[in-house]
């Protein structure tokens, strides 16, 4: 073993609970804090469809489009939660969600601020916008059912959510870790009344010395009660669509050069925002847009 693996073996258990206890603090902001102002009547619906976005106006666009052609669901409201990081990009989705007729809802600027820096950086972002919109958005209208999803998930089939989740408490995409399971955040529907007798807590957390990522935090406070061969889950392919000569390691390939394909009815273009920082990625993201018919095909 190298130094810098055992340097790194020996500090992980001493990061994983500084990580553990300032997660702690968010959860208390991400549950307590200011309310949103936004005045869109927030009220009953069957199911309720939040997209947590982040910096990128044309995957909302294009989502808001397709979501409007495909979600079949008699009684739904789209909600499009801005966690954009710049003003300009919360600007332009918030024109795009008026032009297309959705309700948009900003997070407060300082959830980012206070989850995303250098030191604790992985999926608190996320998981912090994720916790801010359920019990200030979610548990106010009360939903039926609500789902979550990613600005970079395309629907381009039919989609009945309801219909999906059917009689059980939740359905969406394994996450499968050592420290535990979950569903990602980024396509999971859940039964309200089951969820919030649950307190759910979608931000990443340190299980022992394994690390969960979004959505890791309600292992304990959902799934670990449950047996994961008794859940039913969503199916996942993953294709690689370009072959960047640059990137070498399954890691940047992944978040570079691949999509998924959920349940044969939704397109994932994987690092939609572009966070892992793949040079080409905004190419790839403009070209599967542009093109989506032609990229469900690989499904065939």
């Amino acid at each position: 073993m190298s130094i810098k693996k055992r340097i790194l073996q020996l500090a992980m258990p001493c990061y994983g609970k500084v990580f553990n206890l300032y997660r702690k603090v968010l959860v208390l902001l991400t549950k307590t804090t200011f309310k949103h102002s936004n005045d869109i009547g927030l009220k009953y619906q069957g199911m309720c469809i939040i997209t947590i976005a982040f910096n990128e106006e044309k995957l909302i666009q294009k989502q808001i489009q397709l979501i409007k052609q495909h979600i079949k669901d008699k009684e739904f409201k789209h909600i499009i939660v801005d966690n954009s990081s710049k003003e300009t990009k919360r600007k332009l989705i918030k024109y795009i969600c008026k032009k297309e007729n959705i309700d948009y809802i900003a997070i407060p600027k300082y959830i980012h601020r206070l989850s995303f820096h250098r030191i604790f950086w992985d999926g608190m972002s996320h998981g912090a916008a994720l916790n801010w919109a359920f019990y200030h958005i979610i548990n106010k209208i009360k939903p039926s059912f609500f789902t979550f999803i990613d600005h970079d998930l395309l629907p381009f089939q039919n989609y009945n959510l309801v219909e999906t989740i059917g009689e059980r408490n939740f359905i969406g995409v394994k996450r499968l870790r050592d420290g535990g399971w979950y569903l990602w955040p980024g396509f999971s529907i859940y039964n309200y009344e089951y969820a919030i007798q649950k307190k759910p807590d979608f931000l990443p957390i340190f299980q022992r010395v394994f690390f969960l990522d979004a959505g890791g935090g309600n292992y304990s406070k959902i799934f670990q009660e449950c047996n994961m061969k008794n859940v039913d889950f969503l199916n996942t392919k993953t294709y690689r669509i370009k072959k960047t000569q640059e990137l070498k390691s399954y890691n940047d390939i992944y978040h570079g050069d691949c999509i998924q394909i959920i349940d044969n009815a939704w397109l994932h273009i994987i690092n939609g925002s572009n966070y892992a920082h793949i040079n080409g990625k905004e190419q790839i993201i403009r070209e599967v847009i542009e093109n989506i018919k032609r990229f469900t095909l690989l499904n065939e």
